[in-house]
């Protein structure tokens, strides 16, 4: 980690409380929520200035779970070196807070599927033919493994690595319905 920043002082300091989380958050190189400001260069970067500090071309990822989008959002730089971590997109100031989860939707958006049209075999590889929020897709799946069903919520991910989703396959027309629950 880079030497010490005002902000990190003051997360260092409050980490001398017992607290186990409070210690494990101070590991985590915790930003203070309130002390980020954030705004777009003119190249469309993401430039962050965290107290006193300036980060150029700056990336946002979401740490696991990624289920739960507000928290946990690493910072790292343009080399890839980790800034430190948001805990809690909802504790930024709201400009801050929108322009971040604007980029997030847009770094991390996975392609909705609305309607199944056909699902054929390719030997033994399954190919969809799609139509999601992003218009018409055909793909193929390495194998029925690439499907995972988590209640009502199917992930799949494409031979090429590409992740997409059905929110509820049970609001999915009769036709598509067929079709997903002869592949789960």
């Amino acid at each position: 980690m880079p030497g010490t920043t005002p902000w990190r002082a003051a997360v260092n300091s409050h980490a001398s409380a017992t607290s186990l989380a409070t210690k494990l958050f101070a590991e985590l190189d915790a930003i203070p929520e309130d002390s980020i400001e954030a705004r777009l260069n003119n190249r469309n970067e993401l430039v962050l200035t965290i107290g006193e500090d300036t980060y150029e071309n700056v990336r946002l990822i979401r740490c696991f779970p990624r289920s739960d989008k507000q928290r946990h959002i690493a910072v790292v730089d343009a080399d890839d070196n980790e800034i430190g971590i948001i805990e809690d997109l909802a504790k930024c100031r709201p400009e801050t807070r929108q322009l971040l989860e604007k980029l997030l939707d847009i770094a991390y958006h996975i392609p909705q599927i609305k309607k199944i049209n056909k699902i054929t075999m390719r030997g033994f590889i399954p190919v969809w033919n799609v139509e999601t929020d992003r218009g018409h897709h055909v793909f193929e799946l390495r194998s029925r493994r690439e499907l995972v069903k988590i209640d009502d919520r199917i992930l799949l991910r494409d031979a090429d690595g590409n992740n997409y989703e059905i929110e509820n396959y049970k609001a999915l027309d009769k036709h598509s319905r067929a079709l997903i629950e002869q592949e789960i």
